[in-house]
């Protein structure tokens, strides 16, 4: 009784790649994509740590689709991982930017907070140089993990 066994494909260079998928091999670009799927998703999860998997999905589909569409100008001269992980950075440094500017609020939305409900809602500072000067003196805005919590009240002190 003989046993068959799988033989991977071979991991071709990064510019054989390339080439064989500017001819139109559409086996040569999945094996290209394979080869670095499971390390751009590590990269991408530890970079987008907060959030869905779906969303490191998206920006992995995102690195496929900049891959396929810069494939004709891309250097093959050199490996093809540094700029993989640079536009994997990019975009999620994009996604964290999305993110950071949907939490912030602006001073429209909490007139009509006050305006429906009568009551002042607090406001969280980051910035030292919104702070109020008692808070400022003190030295304690200088952590980055510090949130000073006011009302708009003392804002305008």
């Amino acid at each position: 009784m003989q046993m068959s066994t799988l033989i991977p494909d071979p991991i071709l260079p990064d510019s054989i790649s390339i080439t064989q998928s500017l001819a139109g091999d559409q086996h040569a670009f999945t094996q290209l994509t394979q080869q670095y799927q499971h390390q751009l998703l590590q990269f991408i999860r530890s970079c987008l740590y907060s959030l869905a998997e779906e969303e490191a999905e998206d920006v992995l589909q995102h690195v496929w689709l900049q891959l396929y569409l810069y494939l004709p100008i891309l250097d093959t001269s050199r490996s093809i991982k540094p700029w993989l992980f640079r536009v994997a950075w990019n975009r999620c440094r994009d996604i964290r930017r999305q993110i950071r500017r949907k939490h912030t609020i602006s001073l429209s939305v909490l007139e009509q907070e006050i305006d429906e409900k009568g009551t002042v809602p607090p406001v969280l500072i980051t910035r030292a140089d919104l702070l109020p000067e008692a808070s400022q003196s003190s030295g304690a805005h200088r952590s980055r993990n510090t949130i000073y919590v006011a009302t708009p009240g003392e804002l305008l002190v």
